[in-house]
């Protein structure tokens, strides 16, 4: 699993670059790894990136609720 999240990390670096990306956020799984691999990229690299989540009033109450977390979490960390 390392060497997948190493190649992630690498990707996400080549495709954004110093100019940075816009991570799209829906609360689920996948972009709470894409999230991750960001934030990694971010460490390693530099990687400028924000998170941008689209509430679309049929989450779950619990997604809801983690989205709020995730965003208290992300805005203390810059």
């Amino acid at each position: 699993m390392e060497k997948l999240e190493k190649q992630a990390i690498e990707l996400l670096q080549m495709m954004c670059g110093s100019t940075g990306c816009v991570i799209s956020d829906s609360g689920g799984k996948d972009s709470s790894v894409l999230k991750h691999i960001a934030l990694k990229a971010h460490e390693i690299y530099g990687l400028p990136f924000s998170v941008r989540h689209n509430h679309t009033t049929v989450d779950a109450p619990e997604t809801v609720y983690f989205v709020r977390d995730e965003k208290k979490k992300y805005e203390i960390w810059g």
